[in-house]
């Protein structure tokens, strides 16, 4: 047998960590906690930014189209004089308009009835005639030569949002059309019924709810003040031209057309 003492074996056993191993690992834990908390304050931020530029979106399209009722007769199509943009021998006038109960872009109702002398702007937004009147009739409206005393109703019809410049509602904002609109149905139902086959179109009528003229295409100021005196109110025109515009229907393959005369102005059908 052997004297010789018995080798201890190793103890194995919880290692409590050093000093600078505890204080080494809390700052890492509390990088970790500050970096997750951060990315949730950023998270949140952008979701509220996206909300936001949503709702903003949707307040600026609004609805393309909306439901519309019509009664009354139907009025004949304009039509297409070739030495005038508004024609002489319109059958639609003396005849009462039908009367439209819909909607705004964002649902508020607007009609459109006999009562008050007034003009009904026909425009789509895909158009490049209605482009380039609807600013003028903003500036004639601002400066007088359209009359506070005769209501001035826009009808958003003809709606295509491949065909560009969409939605309408921020089209006309854009270029601050302050008069009421009314936005025609998917069938353009409205604009049917008051005999639109181009645009711009403008339809005047007396306080009896009377048709008195009919215009179409890019009206100059004389032209506007005569649809607008038709009625019965008078304007104020400060315009010195002359200019008469012709109306020459000139389809192309994508059903759109001019109405193209001395000035140039042209006009679009809803194709």
């Amino acid at each position: 047998m052997s004297n010789r003492p018995k080798r201890k074996q190793p103890s194995y056993g919880y290692a409590v960590p050093s000093a600078d191993a505890e204080s080494s690992a809390k700052p890492i834990g509390l990088w970790i906690g500050l970096v997750v908390v951060a990315l949730v304050i950023v998270g949140g931020i952008v979701a509220a930014a996206m909300n936001d530029n949503s709702s903003s979106d949707n307040a600026n399209s609004g609805e393309a189209t909306q439901d519309v009722t019509v009664t009354g007769e139907q009025l004949p199509q304009m039509p297409q004089d070739q030495s005038n943009a508004i024609p002489a021998d319109d059958d639609a006038v003396g005849q009462t308009i039908p009367t439209i109960e819909g909607k705004d872009f964002d649902g508020n109702p607007v009609t459109i009835e006999p009562g008050d002398p007034q003009l009904l702007v026909f425009v789509a937004h895909w158009c490049p005639h209605c482009q380039k009147e609807v600013p003028l009739l903003v500036q004639w409206r601002n400066s007088g030569v359209i009359p506070k005393d005769i209501k001035m109703t826009a009808v958003s019809t003809g709606v295509d949002k491949p065909r560009g410049n969409y939605p309408p509602k921020s089209w006309l904002m854009t270029e601050s059309w302050d008069d009421p609109v009314v936005a025609d149905n998917a069938d353009s139902k409205a604009a049917q019924f008051f005999g639109l086959v181009s645009y711009p179109y403008i339809v005047a009528v007396d306080k009896s709810g009377k048709v008195t003229a009919r215009g179409s295409g890019e009206l100059d100021e004389v032209q506007l003040t005569q649809l607008v005196e038709s009625t019965g109110v008078k304007t104020k025109s400060g315009s010195s031209s002359t200019t008469s515009t012709t109306l020459v229907i000139d389809t192309d393959a994508t059903g759109s057309t001019g109405s193209t005369g001395s000035s140039g102005s042209t006009g679009s059908t809803g194709g």
